[in-house]
């Protein structure tokens, strides 16, 4: 056995021993990302996590079911992947351009990501998690993208379920289909070079979501969308304003904002005249969007 098969082998046993006891220890998934980064510190050499011995760890943890755990929801059977110790140890090794290739759907790929990594397969949860920077790319659908993102750039050459759910900054740019995107969104972009279903911009407080086959009826209810913009077509292209709401200028005593619903004008030039000349409004500070 080679060094490299000695090393794959070493950080599986490690994994399959200690994470019934972080599992155990952890309430959150961060708790149970640093119990793993102190283990493998403790226990291995950072600068010997090159690709291939992470590829390794993947393709043995996948064979021997490492990691795969069973719930049930409304009696149906499913199964989940924790790919948490993989993120680890992308982060931890000493390359800066990392590729792995999947046969399942881990979740919490590139949690805390600032390399640029190019995952090949389908993903699940959590892809890019509280990410303060590097770039993503995905060859293969995603289950959910985005989520607490900081900054970066997320690309899915696929379908999303979710993306952007409190996506603080970066980009996410999705060239296939969406599910539900931008819930309780603050900041950063969407863009999705295809369809997006149901609740747009749910409960977002800023950012903007750009669809390219966006339909109105999609959208969350004018009430449930806070600051933002969210456009139909993509960046650089022909595009259309579908929702504007953002703070032009305010001081202690007042503030100033555009606000623009396309939802609400009754012919195209209203929804122009609407947006050109805008709905300027003075409120006093206590206003709560």
């Amino acid at each position: 056995m080679g060094r490299k098969d000695k090393l794959v082998e070493e950080i599986v046993e490690l994994i399959e021993n200690y994470y019934p006891k972080i599992e155990a220890l952890s309430d959150y998934e961060d708790d149970k990302y640093n119990l793993f980064k102190s283990l493998f510190l403790k226990k291995l050499n950072p600068k010997e996590i090159k690709e291939e011995i992470i590829q390794g760890v993947v393709e043995e943890l996948e064979n021997r079911n490492i990691l795969e755990q069973e719930y049930i929801i409304s009696g149906k059977k499913y199964k989940s992947y924790d790919g948490i110790p993989i993120s680890v140890l992308q982060n931890l090794s000493p390359e800066e351009k990392i590729e792995i290739e999947i046969e399942k759907p881990w979740n919490f790929l590139g949690m805390y990501n600032q390399k640029n990594l190019k995952i090949k397969g389908k993903v699940g949860r959590c892809l890019g998690i509280d990410m303060p920077k590097g770039e993503i790319i995905v060859d293969g659908d995603a289950e959910s993208v985005g989520e607490w993102m900081k900054g970066g750039k997320i690309i899915v050459n696929g379908n999303v379920d979710y993306a952007g759910d409190h996506m603080r900054g970066g980009e996410i740019w999705i060239n296939g289909d969406a599910g539900e995107i931008g819930s309780f969104m603050e900041g950063g972009r969407i863009v999705v070079n295809g369809y997006a279903k149901e609740r747009i911009g749910d409960c977002m407080s800023g950012g903007e979501i750009w669809v390219k086959e966006l339909e109105l009826k999609n959208l969350s209810p004018y009430y449930e969308i806070g600051m933002g913009k969210i456009y139909k077509g993509l960046p650089g292209e022909d595009f259309e304003p579908v929702r504007i709401f953002e703070i032009l200028e305010k001081s202690e005593n007042e503030w100033i904002f555009l606000y623009f619903d396309k939802r609400k004008g009754e012919d195209s030039m209203n929804r122009i005249l609407e947006f050109v000349l805008t709905k300027i409004s003075r409120v006093y500070k206590d206003f709560r969007t």
